[in-house]
């Protein structure tokens, strides 16, 4: 799907000629069915059974990028790195079938408008149902679109709140901390007249102190409902 193939075909004098660097899956389709005499019966049918079976893969396609979206919305948002890379491959697909579909389309309407000359009106008929049928996958497409950029945003979002509860929790913890950090930096200061230096239970009492500070702290931000 990544790697969309040209496939281009010339109504000259009676004959049909078809042109395309590498295989295509849809004339190789065609060829089975009429070796097998269950094919095409003229060059206007075989031309829009050829379109047919160009729609069934595109179909194929987008069916699978749906199931693709459908997981990625059921997965949330846990793991967003994972959802991001899975979002851009999406997108990038979802893109390269908007740029081929978009032309593809625009060439069926005119042809319907031109064929309805030389077809029949059985045959004219089904060709307009097969630009009908790509109209519809267009859409759908555009509609596939829209809902990655609609899960890009959320993830942008959920990515931001994420920063931000983190950033919040941390400027609780440095709130917490910044005290306690100034006094045991005020009282690691190695020289004379610090108070305690010749009791044996300052230091207990030193980190009594802190402990009841931090404690204190905890109980005020609690009630100020800081979280």
């Amino acid at each position: 799907p990544e790697d969309m193939l040209s496939l281009r075909i010339l109504y000259y004098k009676g004959a049909l000629y078809s042109f395309r660097k590498r295989p295509f899956l849809s004339i190789a389709k065609l060829r089975e069915q009429l070796q097998q005499q269950m094919g095409p019966e003229s060059l206007h049918d075989f031309i829009v059974a050829l379109i047919e079976q160009i729609n069934l893969r595109i179909e194929d396609v987008v069916s699978s990028a749906e199931e693709q979206l459908e997981a990625i919305e059921g997965e949330g948002f846990d793991n967003t790195a994972s959802v991001q890379v899975k979002l851009t491959a999406l997108h990038r697909r979802l893109l390269r079938l908007n740029r081929f579909i978009r032309p593809q389309l625009a060439a069926l309407e005119k042809l319907s408008t031109e064929a309805e000359k030389v077809m029949t009106p059985e045959l004219h008929q089904w060709l307009i149902n097969e630009r009908d049928t790509t109209q519809r996958l267009f859409e759908q497409i555009d509609l596939m679109l829209e809902q990655v950029w609609m899960q890009r945003e959320q993830l942008q979002q959920a990515i931001a709140e994420k920063m931000n509860r983190n950033t919040y929790w941390l400027s609780v913890i440095a709130g917490v901390f910044l005290p306690l950090s100034f006094l045991t930096g005020v009282f690691g200061i190695n020289i004379g007249g610090m108070p305690g230096v010749e009791n044996a239970d300052a230091f207990m009492i030193f980190c009594g102190s802190l402990v009841i500070i931090a404690i204190v702290e905890f109980l005020l931000l609690r009630r100020l409902r800081f979280w």
